[in-house]
């Protein structure tokens, strides 16, 4: 099955001369024990141990076998055309404007800028990690009640940024707009 991300039209890639020894031993083993169900580990394992021992002269068959498969992987390649998506450019992430506006803060990143000063103070041998645990703690212990002034920063703050974007949006300067 092919992935999706990848062009179905792309021609199939060019198998190297232990590929086609691996396949020759699948279908040998295929003919020969039908009802035998394989151990692809031990397969493998068996093909590897197999190839190390075989002698040049054989080998020689599944190198022309290879040189015939990288001809005919060229030739395609060569007149093969990528299907283009449209974008001129292979997806990947969006990236951000730098000039629209910055989100919205959470209520939580309000309490954090409030306290991270006080407890950064307390405790100066403290990394980052110490100090955003200990926020956290804080504020998980924290009631509906004491949460409420920075939900409402939280708040106050989101319709700010959508407002923002709004005006962002129409093209107009987010940076004049009076909020």
């Amino acid at each position: 099955m092919p992935r999706s991300d990848k062009d179905p039209a792309r021609p199939k890639g060019r198998m190297t001369a232990y590929a086609f020894f691996v396949q020759a031993q699948r279908d040998h083993l295929k003919k020969t024990q039908p009802e035998k169900n394989v151990d692809f580990k031990e397969f493998s394992r068996c093909c590897s141990t197999d190839w190390k021992k075989i002698e040049e002269k054989d080998k020689l068959k599944y190198e022309a076998l290879a040189q015939a498969d990288k001809v005919r992987y060229d030739r395609e390649m060569a007149s093969y055309v990528p299907q283009d998506d449209g974008s001129g450019k292979k997806k990947g992430k969006k990236t951000k404007d730098p000039n629209a506006p910055k989100r919205g803060m959470s209520g939580f990143l309000f309490y954090c800028s409030d306290r991270r000063p006080v407890l950064k103070a307390a405790n100066p041998e403290w990394g980052m990690s110490d100090l955003s645990r200990a926020l956290g703690d804080e504020w998980r212990a924290f009631t509906d009640a004491q949460k409420e002034p920075y939900l409402k920063k939280a708040t106050a703050d989101k319709e700010r940024y959508q407002h923002q974007m709004a005006c962002y949006k129409k093209g107009g300067s987010w940076r004049d707009a009076d909020y």
